[in-house]
């Protein structure tokens, strides 16, 4: 995963998945200090851009996070946790109040 900040505000991280290397993953989050939240925004190539929505969970190093927008009819609920030289996450996929996909990862930090 690579990792730069533009314009002193937002963190674009770039990151390919194991079984679609030819379709890079680009991430762009910011702080919102006025509302006290995260926003981010997920893009695979050629695919649609899902926007969340995030706060810090009290006393750790994770955000909980959720989907603004319905891709398919699907939302999502997760939770990523910060550790010094990587992120995991689990993202829960709801489609008419049904969960239909969980999703596991983990970024490590390229340096």
């Amino acid at each position: 995963m690579d990792e730069k900040t533009v314009e002193g505000r937002y963190l674009v991280s770039e990151l390919n998945h194991p079984d679609a290397p030819d379709r890079p993953i680009l991430m762009v989050v910011t702080f919102e200090k006025d509302l006290g939240v995260y926003r981010k925004w997920v893009m695979i190539r050629d695919g649609p851009v899902t926007e969340y929505v995030g706060s810090v969970v009290p006393g750790t190093r994770s955000i909980s996070w959720g989907s603004l927008v319905d891709i398919d009819g699907m939302r999502s609920v997760g939770n990523e946790h910060h550790a010094d030289d990587v992120v995991r996450w689990r993202e829960v996929i709801i489609k008419d109040g049904k969960v239909v996909n969980i999703q596991r990862g983990r970024a490590k930090r390229v340096r």
